[in-house]
């Protein structure tokens, strides 16, 4: 997979699992009297941004194999 159709498939999983994540979030919230969900739809979309910028970032230190052995 090209670098802009990853790009693309990262950024509509994002878009979608942030919009089920503030529905239920909104659920969550009614339930216990809030009146709606707690977060705006934008900060859960910056939350899950953030991880996965983060996860991709760690993916890319490359270190030999006794040093993730150790460090785990």
């Amino acid at each position: 997979m090209n670098l802009a159709s990853d790009r693309f498939v990262a950024a509509a999983s994002l878009v979608t699992e942030s919009a089920w994540l503030y529905a239920v979030c909104g659920i969550v919230g009614l339930m216990f009297g809030v009146g709606g969900s707690p977060l705006v739809w934008l900060a859960v979309l910056a939350i899950l941004s953030s991880s996965l910028i983060v996860g991709r970032a760690l993916n890319a230190i490359i270190m030999p194999i006794q040093v993730a052995y150790v460090t785990q």
